[in-house]
């Protein structure tokens, strides 16, 4: 499961389509973060929904 910041700030700009300005605004995190945040969530995302190998 993503952490509440990193899912939020992925639904804002896939879904939402928000730009990095609205999701600072909207999460209270400086802008220049906004890209780092996504960049991890993504990372986090893709280890998440990799299927395990079998045994």
């Amino acid at each position: 499961r993503l952490p509440e910041l990193d899912r939020r700030a992925l639904v804002m700009f896939h879904v939402d389509d928000r730009s990095y300005k609205e999701i600072s605004d909207q999460l209270g995190v400086p802008l220049n973060q906004v890209g780092m945040i996504l960049l991890r969530a993504r990372e986090k995302l893709a280890k998440v929904l990799k299927p395990e190998p079998e045994k």
